[in-house]
């Protein structure tokens, strides 16, 4: 199914994404999506790097590679503070880094970085649709706003600053 899409990415990510792997920064995708989709679209652009790690809803799949479910905790845009990056990989990437760049699509999304410990973090919202009805929460709720389909310059200029 990834192989026959035409999914189009956000202008800038792969740049966003090589700066990160180049500087050794820890990536963190956490998302409500498919993670089997997600993982294999960025595979598929030769964008799934060493210093990245996917936390998402992976699907079961039975003997004859049909899905039969999701492996829990199924995650939504409601939850994600709940699950618990601690018991991955990632968790002693970030154990001695202050900081944290938290990047979201949903008010919520700010819940993420709940349970890392950090001295700072940085959330950078995403608004990506109903912009003149959700500008003023989101512009309350994230430090940096960034509209519509517009490219990931600001995270990229971010990043070459530190």
């Amino acid at each position: 199914m990834v192989d026959e899409s035409d999914i189009e990415l956000r202008p800038g990510l792969e740049k966003v994404l090589s700066s990160c792997r180049d500087s050794k920064i820890p990536f963190l995708v956490f998302s409500a999506g498919i993670g089997d989709l997600i993982e294999r679209v960025l595979l598929k652009r030769q964008m799934m790097y060493d210093n990245m790690h996917l936390v998402s809803n992976m699907m079961k799949f039975n003997q004859a590679d049909i899905c039969v479910g999701f492996n829990a905790p199924l995650i939504h845009v409601l939850n994600k503070s709940e699950v618990q990056v601690e018991q991955t990989p990632y968790a002693s990437q970030i154990e001695t880094r202050p900081n944290v760049i938290l990047i979201g699509d949903s008010c919520a999304d700010t819940q993420m970085a709940h349970g890392i410990k950090h001295d700072c973090c940085l959330n950078i919202g995403l608004l990506n649709h109903d912009i003149e009805h959700l500008e003023p929460r989101y512009l309350q709720t994230f430090d940096i706003v960034i509209e519509g389909d517009a490219n990931l310059n600001p995270i990229l200029a971010i990043l070459d600053s530190i």
